[in-house]
């Protein structure tokens, strides 16, 4: 009986002691890289990794009068603003997310609203195709949510994920 006391305690304790470490990850992921210039390069080297190298414009600025709520935005076709401000930590997931915007416009040219069935949609799809390359950090329309990707939106993920 004590030995089974003892070891509830402990299991308290442990998930006790871990949720504020949690919470404080999650806090440094959030914060900017040290200077704009290693937000490009990061944003750079994943945009080079998803072979976007020549076919898109990838803008790391300040975007705290246009889109202050807003890590990235697809400006115009093929143009991606990323904010300095972005989370350093989540900056992977940002570019994945983003990525899926370009391809979705790809696979359906001024259409993908229509085409997923509005523009939540749409915002959930890039949420998956970050998910599906392995990234479970930053998925704030998913968050929105409450849930995560149904197997139809990991469907159409895959599906802009196989256009490259």
């Amino acid at each position: 009986m004590r030995s089974t006391l003892i070891a509830l305690l402990a299991f308290v304790a442990v998930f006790l002691l871990a949720a504020p470490a949690q919470s404080a990850d999650r806090d440094s992921l959030r914060k900017p890289c040290a200077t704009p210039a290693v937000t490009q390069a990061i944003v750079d080297q994943r945009t080079a990794e998803l072979g976007e190298t020549g076919k898109s414009m990838w803008i790391v600025q300040d975007m705290s009068v246009s889109h202050p709520k807003l890590w990235g935005v697809i400006a115009a076709k093929n143009i991606v603003w990323v904010a300095e401000t972005a989370g350093c930590g989540f900056l992977r997931s940002l570019v994945d997310h983003e990525w899926a915007h370009l391809q979705q416009d790809r696979k359906y040219p001024g259409r993908a609203d229509a085409a997923y069935g509005g523009m939540d949609e749409v915002e959930i799809i890039a949420d998956c195709v970050a998910k599906e390359f392995g990234n479970p950090d930053y998925s704030p329309y998913l968050k929105l949510r409450g849930s995560g990707c149904t197997e139809y939106e990991k469907q159409s993920a895959r599906s802009l994920i196989e256009l490259r």
